[in-house]
């Protein structure tokens, strides 16, 4: 999510790839900011791992896959 405050709402609304939001709850200095701009992406889903960090993978990495799959199961 580094970066995601140097695009508009615009550039964002002009993505056409379905996007995974992806982080942890106690993620509480990136991932706000990060997912205020990122929810302009028009396919997006957002999903937050409990009791996870920034590095929500290696915190919560069966929870992580799990989310992750299930995203890529509901892609057409």
């Amino acid at each position: 999510p580094v970066g995601t405050k140097d695009y508009t709402a615009e550039q964002y609304r002009g993505v056409q790839t379905p996007t995974l939001i992806l982080y942890g709850d106690r993620d509480t200095r990136l991932a706000p900011q990060a997912l205020q701009n990122l929810q302009h992406l028009p396919e997006h889903r957002v999903a937050v791992l409990s009791g996870a960090g920034h590095a929500c993978y290696l915190d919560k990495p069966d929870d992580f896959h799990q989310a992750l799959l299930g995203f890529l199961r509901q892609l057409k």
